[in-house]
């Protein structure tokens, strides 16, 4: 009732609001056009940081061992340790497996792992904020960032730091080298 049936195909005839046959549709508008490539470029510059934030420690690395009976090594960069006299502990901890892993989501070989711990020395507490995966030629395979809220102190650190554990070492090693700094 009242309303008008409109055929199947060949809207472009029956349409008002389509534009006819011969008729140029316009490109998007040039602003936004603009605006998204300007989004793209952030996006690929925060990228970059990033990354060359991550790979371009190298140049300032200085790894050292951390006493752990394993079947794989694990040193802690000691360059980009913040000051340990603080209860929070910001530290970079790779782990390189003398048997490569394999984890489901990753394609490839795990060869070396590199992770960003934040530790809490007081509460004996932790949490991972960033973890990167690596092959045999050193080449990215896979990372991961986990973000938390780390304005309220309860869930800023998700796990205990129990006694034997790997990261209860860490915390050790970090203590270690706060007491006996090497210049």
């Amino acid at each position: 009732k009242g309303g008008r049936v409109v055929e199947c195909g060949g809207l472009e005839n029956r349409c008002p609001g389509f534009p006819g046959p011969g008729v140029r549709i316009p490109p998007f508008p040039q602003a936004k056009l603009m605006k998204t490539r300007r989004h793209t470029h952030y996006t690929i510059l925060i990228f970059f940081i990033l990354y060359s934030t991550i790979l371009g420690q190298n140049a300032k690395e200085n790894w050292v061992s951390v006493n752990i009976v394993r079947d794989y090594k694990t040193y802690i960069n000691t360059a980009n340790l913040t000051d340990t006299k603080k209860d929070d502990i910001y530290v970079w901890v790779m782990d390189e497996f003398i048997e490569p892993l394999t984890l489901e989501g990753i394609d490839g070989k795990i060869y070396q792992a590199k992770t960003y711990y934040l530790l809490n020395k007081k509460k004996m507490k932790y949490s991972i904020l960033q973890v990167i995966y690596f092959d045999e030629d050193k080449n990215i395979l896979k990372s991961f960032s986990y973000e938390h809220n780390s304005k309220l102190t309860d869930f800023k650190y998700s796990s205990p730091i129990l006694k034997n554990t790997d990261i209860a070492a860490v915390l050790s090693k970090c203590l270690e080298l706060e007491e006996h700094p090497k210049n």
